[in-house]
């Protein structure tokens, strides 16, 4: 079932749960107020017949008026309660329907002060009785006993509360209607975002990141058909980013590879001798491809979370002026001075030794390769807060601050133009965010002001 129907047929149901509660709600009310009606005409009714009773025996100081003529006293209690004075006018038949009940005047009986029956109805069980006494100064004179209907009729059997529940009913069915109308526009209001979500993500599963969700709304659907546009931008840039990758991946593997079978088939074919300088070349391109596909596969793991670290107390610093001293006599020819203000080399963190001296490795690496010359390399540290930072600036040329961001990037290079002598393969300095990354910190880059560009390493101390 769609969820359009879900929601239609729920708000229905509810409005159905609603108008059945209202209906037994006020059958339940105009009930309860009809037996307390019953209750309260009955008090008046003893009230009245008793003031009128005690008039007409003071006049012969008994009731044998009514002893002698007992149908004199149905005529009076008619008369009083139905007659010229209208208190309790006799209701049209039937009042209930088809059900024939003993009106009030009807369950009236006169009885002496000792209880024994003057007038009225004799058929009565006296037990199942009410007696109101017939007071003349203070003193009982006679009671009134009144039957109580041994079942009370049902109200709504009668036309007055026919008519007016047939209206009730009406009102019901026009109410329940109109919900349902109402529901449904709604419930098509409400999915019109969500089938264009659902056509954006069958877009999404053909490659076509180029579509858009039109956001009209300021709800929770319109946030997230907002989140969907930002997603599938997202997928958009990385889709990108992955055929570029692989386009570049490509091509670094397919030049040392042709130029491993051109001089083989050189040699094959017997164009090039056999020398120990054409294996030597060969051997070259070799261990430049195992650095790539190695690079690749750590890069992969690091992607994956299960990037292997040997973790244990190590002191960055120290270990950052150890891979210095083995750097030194290269950076020297190179023509670059070493600055070295380096203080904390007693700090320690938990973390992996060989991987950070393969940041610094990369990091010194390019240091060597793009800084201009003569120049000089400044390495610096810091605690701030519960961090340990480490800064490694050159003496230029910079970057420009539009690629600064992506020079973490596999397979970037800030200028495209570099051979892969002077350039690399593109992944050194992606490898450094991966291992950082790795060990909860941070790296970051920035043009600094001696022209030159800044590598910021951020570490957490133990």
């Amino acid at each position: 079932m769609k969820l359009s129907y879900k929601i239609f047929t729920a708000s229905l149901l509810v409005s159905f749960l609603i108008l059945i509660s209202n209906m037994v709600v006020v059958r339940f009310y105009l009930f309860r107020d009809f037996k307390e009606m019953e209750s309260h005409m009955m008090g008046e009714m003893f009230a009245v017949l008793s003031d009128d009773l005690a008039i007409e025996y003071q006049k012969e100081r008994s009731w044998d008026r009514f002893k002698n003529n007992k149908a004199l006293f149905n005529q009076f209690v008619k008369k009083t309660l139905h007659g010229s004075r209208g208190l309790f006018p006799i209701p049209k038949p039937p009042f209930f329907g088809d059900k024939k009940i003993k009106l009030p005047h009807q369950r009236i009986a006169l009885y002496s002060s000792g209880k024994i029956h003057i007038a009225g109805p004799s058929d009565m069980n006296k037990r199942a009785l009410v007696f109101n006494p017939i007071m003349i100064e203070d003193i009982t004179v006679g009671f009134l006993g009144f039957q109580r209907m041994e079942r009370m009729p049902f109200p709504f059997a009668s036309p007055f509360f026919k008519t007016r529940m047939h209206i009730l009913y009406t009102i019901g069915i026009i109410l329940f209607v109109l919900s349902g109308a109402v529901t449904y526009v709604l419930s098509r209001y409400i999915m019109a975002p969500v089938d264009q979500l659902i056509q954006g993500t069958n877009a999404l599963t053909r490659y076509q990141f180029d579509i858009r969700i039109k956001v009209r709304a300021k709800d929770e659907l319109g946030q997230l058909a907002r989140d969907f546009n930002h997603m599938a931008q997202t997928l958009g840039k990385y889709e990108s980013m992955r055929k570029q990758w692989v386009m570049d991946i490509s091509h670094e593997l397919r030049t040392p590879l042709s130029v491993i079978k051109g001089e083989t088939e050189a040699m094959i074919d017997g164009i090039e001798p056999l020398t120990m300088g054409q294996l030597k070349s060969i051997h070259s391109e070799t261990l430049y491809l195992e650095k790539i596909v190695n690079d690749l596969h750590m890069l992969s793991k690091a992607d994956s979370g299960v990037l292997h670290m040997k973790r244990k107390a190590i002191q960055p610093v120290r270990l950052l002026e150890d891979t210095l001293g083995v750097y030194e006599n290269r950076l020297a020819a190179r023509g670059l001075v070493v600055k070295k203000v380096l203080r904390n080399t007693q700090t320690t963190i938990f973390g992996d030794k060989d991987r950070l001296k393969r940041v610094f490795i990369n990091i010194i690496d390019n240091a060597i390769k793009y800084s201009s010359v003569p120049g000089s390399v400044l390495f610096q540290d810091d605690i701030e807060k519960t961090r340990l930072c480490i800064r490694i600036t050159d003496t230029g040329p910079g970057v420009s601050p539009d690629i600064l961001d992506k020079l973490f990037d596999r397979l970037f290079r800030a200028d495209p133009s570099r051979s892969r002598e002077h350039g690399g393969s593109g992944l050194g300095l992606a490898l450094c965010k991966a291992i950082i990354e790795a060990h909860q910190g941070t790296i970051t880059a920035k043009n600094a002001d001696s022209g030159g560009l800044e590598i910021k390493i951020e570490l957490p101390l133990c």
